[in-house]
């Protein structure tokens, strides 16, 4: 069902897009097509911190332009309980995991 979508819109672009000299071929649309149907997922999943790293890496090597992980702080502006630690012994720390940036 979503094959023939695809092709369906491909068809309805072409239609469109009738004056330029050469159209794209079929492959090359539906591989547009569908990154841009998965491109918001896959944003979602990479900065998702619990995300296995193998997942992530597949997403990376279809999308390289999503290989610059965002700037994490290297240092909390105030010091925060760690997330680790039990409560009872009430640890700070400015340090910021980079996986889960909760203090550590």
């Amino acid at each position: 069902m979503v094959n023939a979508a695809g092709i369906n819109a491909y068809i309805i672009y072409n239609c469109i897009k009738r004056t330029s000299k050469r159209p794209i071929d079929c492959h090359k649309f539906l591989l547009c097509l569908a990154k841009c149907l998965v491109k918001p997922w896959t944003e979602e999943q990479i900065s998702f911190p619990g995300q296995h790293t193998k997942t992530k890496q597949v997403i990376k090597s279809v999308f390289p332009e999503l290989n610059s992980p965002a700037r994490i702080p290297t240092n909390l502006t105030a010091s925060k309980r760690c997330w680790l630690c039990p409560t009872k012994e009430d640890r700070k720390t400015r340090t910021p995991c980079i996986n889960y940036k909760m203090p550590v």
